[in-house]
């Protein structure tokens, strides 16, 4: 399992959430111009990642952090949530009882992500997107 970094929350301002709300939608308009075939499988390094985030993080992003990943792996928003959809059946019984508000969510969070920062946003999830897909990137690279 790969050692995510830990991150110090930063202080959120009235300007900060809805300049927030303005990239989220950004990111949302972005994420649905991805066109890619609806039927590919995930390769190896998006497989990873997803997994990474299922296991670590949550097993129902929500459809910010959803966007984000999109983006980030070339995916339509529709396949990431599949994913996480089927992944969820092929795993029953793996239930969050732990939740954290951010912003107006209730995000489920398992309780290493609640270990790693106790102020999450899209931002932090973004940054520790980036983190693992550099570590994962890095190791594929070395074998």
């Amino acid at each position: 399992m790969l050692e995510l970094p830990t991150l110090v929350p930063f202080p959120r301002t009235t300007t900060a959430c809805s300049s927030e709300h303005a990239l989220r939608m950004a990111r949302h308009k972005q994420a649905a111009q991805i066109s890619a075939l609806s039927n590919s499988p995930v390769d190896s390094r998006q497989q990873r990642l997803l997994r990474i985030v299922y296991d670590t993080l949550t097993i129902y992003p929500p459809k910010s952090w959803q966007n984000i990943m999109a983006i980030r792996l070339a995916r339509t928003p529709e396949q990431i949530r599949n994913w996480f959809s089927n992944t969820r059946q092929k795993n029953r019984g793996d239930a969050l009882k732990n939740h954290i508000e951010v912003g107006q969510e209730r995000i489920r969070l398992r309780p290493s992500a609640l270990a790693l920062s106790e102020a999450w946003s899209d931002e932090v999830f973004e940054q520790i997107f980036l983190a693992c897909s550099y570590l994962v990137t890095r190791t594929r690279s070395q074998r």
